[in-house]
């Protein structure tokens, strides 16, 4: 993890949800200035252990994510300030394509107004448009800022039409919330890829510890951009005995290996 404070944090939350994890409470624990390992126990039976944390975390989907936010987020911001005062539109997808360049806000702005005005007016003519999934446009040739930028626009409409009273609407020019078909087998792949990455990394305990851990912690970095765990009758206990099961007890050199999960309702600390 490489994050002293993070750690600190981490081990404080399990130590409190799982104070008998070693078998015999925690007395007093530090964090070395020498890594291994992150953290040092002293415990009340007078054995000396540590501890290496690691995240569970899908670091392709993250970097995947990250990307595609910052692709989006100069659009996002650039538009915010553009009032919805059509009659019919309620919100507006994009799909871009490329970034958004400085200095190029303005005219995204003002073409994206007149666009949205022009679409609005044939609104009442355009009866393939009026179904609530709304329709896809992707004709920008009167509309050079947003063809260099756009794929197309999914435009969903008001269930009633808006009146002059009506306050206009911020941040409905946006994008899809992220999300669509998963599989919970890819944070259990991902749980597998972090464990066996300690294991093959550390051959040996630190001189002095009479035993070695590994704390495996999933936090709301990996909820926020990584697929969810969780399914229909799958959860994170079940997550963690299938990795168990895959691991099938090849644990090196690590005498006990548990997971730590910040987002979970109920159980919260599960052994592998």
């Amino acid at each position: 993890m490489g994050n002293p404070a993070e750690e600190e944090r981490i081990f404080a939350a399990f130590l409190g949800n799982c104070p008998m994890f070693a078998g015999s409470p925690v007395t007093t624990w530090v964090q070395p200035h020498k890594d291994p390992p992150d953290i040092e126990c002293s415990l009340q039976d007078g054995r000396t252990i540590g501890l290496e944390l690691t995240n569970w975390l899908d670091e392709q989907q993250i970097s995947d994510a990250k990307r595609e936010e910052s692709l989006e987020e100069p659009f996002r911001r650039a538009l915010h300030v553009v009032p919805n005062e059509t009659e019919h539109f309620r919100l507006v997808w994009m799909c871009v394509k490329n970034r958004l360049r400085k200095g190029d806000e303005p005219a995204l702005i003002a073409e994206m107004t007149g666009l949205m005005a022009y679409l609005d007016k044939r609104w009442e003519t355009e009866h393939d448009w009026q179904s609530p999934q709304g329709f896809v446009w992707n004709d920008f040739a009167d509309y050079p800022a947003l063809a260099r930028y756009l794929v197309n626009l999914n435009i969903y409409p008001r269930r009633l039409r808006r009146v002059a009273a009506e306050p206009a609407a911020l941040g409905w020019l946006t994008f899809p919330y992220p999300g669509g078909a998963y599989s919970p087998n890819s944070m259990v792949d991902a749980l597998c890829v972090n464990i066996n990455a300690k294991t093959a990394k550390y051959s040996a305990k630190r001189a002095g510890s009479v035993a070695f851990f590994l704390l495996v912690h999933f936090d709301f970095k990996a909820y926020a951009h990584n697929s969810p765990v969780e399914a229909i009758g799958f959860g994170y206990p079940e997550a963690v005995a299938e990795a168990s099961r895959r691991l099938g007890g090849a644990t090196g050199v690590f005498d006990g290996i548990f997971v730590y999960v910040d987002t979970a309702d109920g159980q919260k600390s599960f052994k592998v």
